[in-house]
């Protein structure tokens, strides 16, 4: 039965991570948070393939 508190434990963690991931990023431009996202993501490929 620990894996059940476990669980539980876990999805209140997931959930309190995305309250707080979106709070924070309120206050950001929602292009330069898709920016980064995509851009930093791509970067090593980008270099390594040019």
């Amino acid at each position: 039965m620990t894996w059940l508190l476990l669980a539980g434990c876990t999805a209140l963690f997931e959930a309190l991570k995305d309250v707080a991931s979106k709070q924070s990023l309120k206050n950001l431009d929602e292009y330069v948070v898709l920016w980064a996202f995509t851009g930093v993501g791509r970067s090593p490929w980008f270099l390594c393939c040019c």
